[in-house]
């Protein structure tokens, strides 16, 4: 299966200029030097160690590419923008870029051929793949023209459902700086980068990390049915909330989430909107 990640959910706002390594740098909670080699994750947070976005990371043909939720790609930009101050760094949301989801299947040859996991494969001047680690093999397919694939998708629910099932938690417009780093496992993930020095909210980020122990996790789940409920709705036990709602969705009957709370409910009968969570996992390990 072949999707189009950026005609239904994902946005991708280009960084470039030659100052947008240091820029990046300077807000983002993983060490940008990384995706010069590979492809990373990394969050933008708030003063207060609060998520404002996560991102998958990559660089291609010179520019830093942050892919997220379309939903809130321009308030991104806009945020990303009052810091550029003096900086030769150019933010845009990019839409001539065309990026595509794989899972394994053979319309591509070139697939087989990698290895590593993250790692940047190049098998001509316009195009990169990456193997992204998980249940299934998948990949990312980068180029700078529309490639016409047969039978290809729009809906993301597949490739969405992947990530919830590695603990990959996508910030909406409604979960905004509501969790912190920690809530949503950015340092079990590696996306954060504890030695890479100052960006905004790493104060709290690191006192978290060496002097702390996260009270709130995320956690995966399955209900087995539609829910219907947008990014923050409460998680509860016995009526009374534990959690909040951090990504859901839904296929083939099942709704797929992501969620935070407390490592002492993982255990319970835990609800939203009534529907009872199944096949808690935790990240934790």
């Amino acid at each position: 299966m072949i999707i189009n990640l950026l005609e239904h959910f994902f946005s991708a706002i280009k960084v470039e200029g030659k100052d947008s390594e240091n820029f990046l740098q300077g807000q983002l909670t993983n060490d940008i030097r990384l995706a010069n080699e590979k492809f990373i994750y990394s969050g933008l947070c708030n003063p207060k160690g609060r998520l404002f976005a996560f991102f998958y990371i990559l660089k291609f043909n010179g520019a830093y590419f942050l892919i997220c939720p379309k939903a809130i790609a321009e308030s991104i930009q806009k945020k990303l923008n009052m810091y550029i101050l003096r900086s030769d760094v150019s933010i845009s949301i990019d839409e001539k870029i065309n990026i595509y989801g794989s899972f394994d299947q053979p319309v591509d040859k070139s697939l087989k051929e990698i290895k590593n996991d993250f790692s940047y494969h190049s098998f001509s001047n316009n195009k990169i793949t990456i193997k992204i680690p998980g249940d299934k093999a998948r990949f990312l397919i980068i180029h700078e023209e529309f490639i016409d694939y047969n039978e290809i998708s729009i809906d993301a629910s597949s490739w969405i459902i992947e990530d919830l099932k590695s603990g990959i938690p996508f910030i909406t417009k409604e979960t905004q700086e509501v969790f912190l780093a920690h809530t949503c496992n950015l340092d079990l993930i590696n996306a954060i980068n504890f030695k890479k020095g100052c960006y905004t909210g790493q104060e709290i980020i690191a006192r978290t990390h060496y002097l702390g122990k996260p009270k709130h996790r995320s956690y995966f789940g399955i209900i087995g049915s539609q829910l219907s409920a947008p990014p923050g709705t409460e998680v509860k036990f016995d009526g009374k909330k534990v959690g909040t709602l951090v990504m859901s969705s839904y296929l083939n009957n099942n709704t797929y989430i992501l969620f935070e709370t407390t490592a002492e409910n993982e255990t319970k009968s835990l609800t939203i909107n009534n529907q009872l969570i199944g096949g808690i996992k935790s990240f934790t390990g």
